[in-house]
C-alpha cells in the first residue's frame, strides 16, 4: 500500500510520523535521556579529560610558535594537497560526478583532507610529547567521526533509502529504541547482539564442570576431563575480573576451555566476583589471597600434586605474574604463562588516553563514591578506543535502521561487563599505571616485596599483533626482568580474537616466535613471515617439554564430592 502512494503522499506522511514521534518525546522524556546519558561520563571525568586535552593543545601550539618557519612550509605543503585534491575533483566528468555524489562520497573527500592536515600537523610538531600527540590525535579522530555525515540520516544512503521505503517509521521506531535502551538499564550503552539469543551455562559457556571452591570474591570451577588420562600437573587460569572469565568459553566453536580439554589438561578456572557495595573494600591483595592463592592451596590439597601450571589472562597475567614473585613461588609454581599481559605500566599505548594523573585521581574518586567503578564506564573506554568497529555501525543499525542486531556471541560477552571494587580500582590504579611500582621493584604486597626478576621458573609469554588494550610490544617486555628460560610468542589479531584465533582450525591465524632476550624496542616481526597455525598447539608443546609425558588417571568422580553447583557457577550470572 505504501509503495502505491503519491510522492506527495509519502511526505505527508512521513512529516506525520514525525510529528507522532515528537509527540511521544515530550520534554520530561527529553530531560530524563540527557540526564541518563550524562551518567556515562560525569562532570569531574569530563573535566579532567577536558584540562588533559587543553593541556595538549597548549603544547601542540607552542611547539609550532617556536618554530615558525617549519610551521610555513608545512601550511605551503598542505596547500598544494588541497589545491591538487580539488584540481581532482574539478576535472570529473559529469558521470563521475554523479557517482561521486551518490552515497554521499564528496564529504569522504573532505574528511580526508581534514584528517590529513590535521594529523600532519600532531605528527610533524617539533618537540611534542608522545602522550600529548597520542590524546590529540585520538580526539582529532572521534571529532571526525562524530561529524561523518555517513553516520546520520542526512549523509548516509543506506538510511535515506530505509527511510524512503517506510515513509519514516524507522527513524521515529529507532528513536523509541534509544529511549528504552536508556531508560532500561543505569548506565547507557550500546547494545550490540540480540541478549535473547544467549543463556549462561546454555549455549555460552557451556562447557561441563563444577564449581568446587568458592569465598566472596570467586568460584573455583574444575572441568569434566574428556580424555581417559590427564595431565599430573593441573593447570590453573586465571581469567580478568574486568571481564566475565567465559570468554574463554564463549561458543562450541570458539571455546579455549574445550579446546584443552581435548589436549588432556586438568583445567581449573576463577570466576571472580561481579562487585557491589558490599565489596567495595576488596583489594588487590584480597584477589590475590582469596583468590589466585586460595585456589592454588585447594587444587594442591584435591589433586595431590606436587606443582600447578599457572596462566593469566590479562589483569589475571598480573595476578599470576604477582604470585609468581612471591618467595618460594616456584615450589608449587611449575610453569607460567601470561597471555596478553602487561607488567611494565609506561607502554599503555592507545589506552593511555585515559590514563593522566588527572584521571586517575577523577576515576578513583568516582569509584568511591559509587563503592563500585562500574563495569559501564570502563567498556565505553575501551569502545572509544575502537569506535569505527564498536560504535557508529550499531549506533546506526539500532537507532537509525532499527534493524535487528546479530546473535554474536563475542559481543555478548563484550556488553557482560563487571565492576570493580573501589579498593580494587584504587589499588590498580595507583601501583601500576600511576606509580609502575611492580616494574620499579618497588611493590610490596601481603608483607611481601614482590619483584618482577623474583619470577624463576618456564614462563611463555603471549602478545597479539593488533591489541589496543595491551599493545604487543608492552607484553614482550616482561621478558626482559623475568629470570626463568622465557618462550615469547607473537600472535596475529587483537586482545580477543587473538586469543580464540590461536584455536581455530578452520581459519587459523599466523604466529611469530620473538627473541626474548632483546628489548621491546627492538623486536620487529615481518608480516609475511611467521608460522601458520594454531599458537595454543606451540604452547602445548613447550607445556609439554616441561612436564613429560606423564598423565593420570581422571578421576571425576573424586571432583563430585566437592561439588557446590554446576558450572558455569552463580557469580558469572550476577549484573553489573
Amino acid at each position: 500500500e505504501l509503495g502505491e502512494m503519491s510522492t506527495s503522499n509519502g511526505k505527508d506522511r512521513s512529516e506525520s510520523v514525525a510529528a507522532e514521534s515528537a509527540n511521544r518525546n515530550t520534554p520530561s522524556e527529553s530531560a530524563e535521556l540527557y540526564s541518563l546519558l550524562a551518567q556515562i561520563i560525569p562532570a569531574d571525568i569530563l573535566s579532567a579529560f577536558g584540562e588533559d586535552v587543553g593541556e595538549a593543545l597548549k603544547a601542540l601550539q607552542e611547539s609550532w610558535q617556536s618554530h615558525t618557519q617549519e610551521f610555513g612550509e608545512l601550511l605551503e605543503e598542505l596547500s598544494d594537497v588541497t589545491r591538487d585534491a580539488f584540481n581532482a575533483l574539478t576535472s570529473m566528468t559529469d558521470t563521475e560526478v554523479d557517482a561521486e555524489v551518490d552515497g554521499a562520497q564528496w564529504f569522504s573527500h573532505f574528511r580526508s583532507l581534514q584528517e590529513h592536515h590535521l594529523a600532519e600537523l600532531i605528527d610533524r610538531a617539533p618537540g611534542l610529547g608522545e602522550r600529548h600527540r597520542r590524546l590529540l590525535k585520538f580526539v582529532h579522530r572521534q571529532f571526525l567521526s562524530a561529524l561523518d555525515i555517513t553516520n546520520w540520516p542526512s549523509g548516509n544512503p543506506e538510511i535515506s533509502a530505509k527511510v524512503k521505503a517506510t515513509s519514516g517509521r524507522n527513524l521515529s521506531d529507532g528513536f523509541e529504541c534509544l529511549l528504552q535502551d536508556v531508560q532500561s538499564a543505569p548506565d547507557f550503552h550500546i547494545k550490540r547482539c540480540e541478549e535473547s539469543s544467549f543463556q549462561i551455562g546454555d549455549n555460552i559457556a557451556s562447557t561441563e564442570g563444577t564449581v568446587v571452591y568458592q569465598n566472596e570474591i570467586m568460584q573455583l570451577i574444575h572441568y569434566r576431563p574428556v580424555k581417559e588420562s590427564v595431565s599430573a600437573t593441573p593447570l590453573l587460569m586465571v581469567p580478568p575480573c574486568i571481564n566475565k572469565y567465559y570468554i574463554l568459553d564463549v561458543s562450541e566453536e570458539n571455546s579455549v576451555v574445550r579446546w584443552l580439554l581435548e589436549q588432556g589438561v586438568d583445567l581449573y578456572m576463577i570466576s571472580w566476583v561481579n562487585p557491589e557495595k558490599e565489596h567495595a573494600d576488596l583489594g588487590i591483595e584480597a584477589y590475590l589471597e582469596q583468590g589466585v592463592i586460595a585456589a592454588k592451596q585447594y587444587i594442591l590439597r584435591r589433586s595431590e600434586a606436587e606443582k600447578i601450571h599457572l596462566a593469566g589472562y590479562c589483569i589475571g597475567g598480573l595476578f599470576a605474574a604477582l604470585m609468581a614473585s612471591r618467595d618460594q613461588a616456584s615450589e608449587t609454581i611449575a610453569s607460567l604463562t601470561l597471555i596478553n599481559t602487561m607488567l611494565d605500566y609506561r607502554m599503555l599505548g592507545e589506552l593511555g588516553v585515559f590514563l593522566s594523573e588527572r584521571m586517575i585521581l577523577a576515576s578513583t574518586a568516582k569509584a568511591e563514591r559509587e563503592s563500585v567503578l562500574k563495569g559501564n564506564f570502563v567498556s565505553w573506554a575501551f569502545t572509544l578506543l575502537r569506535e569505527q568497529q564498536l560504535l557508529w555501525p550499531y549506533w546506526i543499525k539500532r537507532y537509525f535502521l532499527n534493524e535487528s542486531l546479530p546473535a554474536d556471541p563475542v559481543m555478548y560477552w563484550n556488553q557482560d561487563v563487571s565492576n570493580l571494587s573501589a579498593r580494587m580500582a584504587a589499588d590498580y590504579l595507583d601501583n601500576f599505571y600511576l606509580h609502575n611500582r611492580y616494574w620499579e621493584e618497588s611493590l610490596s604486597l601481603m608483607s611481601e616485596n614482590l619483584s618482577i626478576s623474583a619470577i624463576d621458573m618456564p614462563t611463555y609469554i603471549l602478545a597479539c599483533s593488533k591489541d589496543h588494550i595491551v599493545n604487543w610490544q608492552a607484553s614482550m617486555q616482561s621478558a626482559c626482568k623475568i629470570n626463568g628460560k622465557v618462550r615469547a610468542v607473537l600472535a596475529e589479531g587483537g586482545h580477543v580474537m587473538g586469543v580464540l584465533r590461536g584455536i581455530n582450525k578452520k581459519a587459523p591465524g599466523r604466529y611469530w616466535v620473538m627473541d626474548p632476550s632483546l628489548s621491546a624496542e627492538k623486536m620487529q616481526f615481518d608480516q609475511s613471515l611467521g608460522k601458520t597455525g594454531l599458537w595454543w598447539a606451540d604452547w602445548e608443546k613447550w607445556l609439554q617439554g616441561i612436564d613429560g609425558v606423564f598423565k593420570k588417571p581422571a578421576n571425576w568422580e573424586a571432583t563430585i564430592c566437592d561439588s557446590i553447583e554446576p558450572a558455569p557457577g552463580s557469580y558469572v550470572l550476577a549484573r553489573a
